[in-house]
């Protein structure tokens, strides 16, 4: 069992703000559960339906302005975006639409409103939770400066589960290791700890340069 603490909306505001990248999180609208990673000023994440058959999943990317609160950019089907954060960080609206460099005022445009679900907080074992990947779902447990966990592929990812074995540095916020594919990882856990930037490589392939393994953290 991963054993985690969440925080209240109160907690989970502060913590966003303190990192500086507010829109951090996972999110869920009336017929999607988005995952958004932000990194300054640039957005980048990820969303699935809850029913595939009547939805598609995709990826959203763009840019805020100035003061954070506005996201400006697009979706997998190419149509744009224009979202605008809460001022309690709790929650956000805006405009989509289905077409490429359509205004919010096309006639195929469409309200969007989503709900952050939460944010884990744990400030003594930041690497405990369920954590989510565009490939993968990875179970981790940390106790002191140990990790381990597991890795499962999402549905129709052809790819084989696994167990993790990895060490956190001093400072909490670098997680390094091996998983049973005989591959090393390296991770950087973001201020807020709500997902983690890394690179991985197979042993067996040193020379080979590393690949990308990001995560956003679910539960």
């Amino acid at each position: 069992m991963v054993i985690c603490g969440i925080g209240t909306a109160d907690e989970i505001s502060g913590a966003a703000s303190q990192s500086g990248n507010i829109w951090n999180g996972t999110w869920e609208s009336a017929w999607y559960t988005l995952f958004i990673q932000q990194n300054g000023s640039a957005i980048e994440g990820y969303y699935e339906p809850f029913n595939l058959s009547e939805h598609d999943p995709g990826k959203i990317q763009g840019t805020l302005s100035a003061d954070g609160r506005v996201f400006s950019g697009i979706s997998t089907e190419t149509g744009t975006d224009t979202f605008v954060i809460s001022d309690d960080q709790m929650s956000y609206s805006g405009v989509g639409t289905v077409r490429p460099n359509a205004s919010p005022n096309d006639p195929g445009a469409f309200t969007v409103n989503a709900t952050r679900t939460s944010e884990l907080l744990d400030p003594e074992h930041p690497w405990n939770g369920t954590w989510k990947t565009d490939h993968v779902i990875n179970i981790l447990t940390q106790e002191g400066n140990k990790v381990t966990g597991t890795h499962e592929p999402l549905p129709g990812i052809e790819d084989d589960p696994g167990v993790f074995v990895g060490t956190v540095s001093a400072g909490g916020k670098t997680l390094s290791g091996i998983w049973t594919e005989t591959g090393n990882f390296n991770f950087s856990i973001s201020d807020d700890g709500t997902f983690w930037n890394g690179t991985f490589y197979l042993a067996e392939f040193p020379s080979v340069e590393p690949d990308d393994w990001n995560a956003a953290k679910i539960l």
